[in-house]
């Protein structure tokens, strides 16, 4: 997400992991600011989230959300990084339901900023 105007927002995202597995394990989400190596991550931006794991036939499934307050200046950039510990867990779009209850999409990812 580029940001057109200086001035301190507040970052929110919620991201939606799929674990595949019968092992529960966790992802790590930071940010990076105005590029994609690791020498750009936010300092303290981490956030680790345990996956519960598989049961039965369905995935297990954690929504993480996180919420920033940063000073941005225009141009800046903030990219969302994450890794797991296994390669079973997966950020995932969920497809509307049609059956009962309906349900529209579940995104993989939200992300909101608004200047405060």
């Amino acid at each position: 997400m580029t940001f057109t105007s200086s001035g301190v927002y507040s970052i929110t995202f919620s991201i939606q992991f799929a674990n595949s597995s019968a092992t529960m394990y966790d992802a790590q989400v930071w940010l990076r600011k105005n590029g994609v190596t690791s020498a750009l991550d936010v300092a303290d931006s981490n956030s680790r989230f345990s996956i519960t794991s598989k049961h039965g036939s369905t995935n297990g499934h954690v929504i993480g959300t996180v919420n920033f307050v940063m000073s941005l200046s225009a141009g800046d950039y903030i990219v969302l990084a994450w890794s797991a510990e296994n390669t079973s867990v997966v950020i995932e779009t969920t497809a509307a339901t049609t059956g009962t209850p309906t349900a529209p999409r579940t995104p993989a990812v939200i992300l909101t900023a608004v200047q405060v």
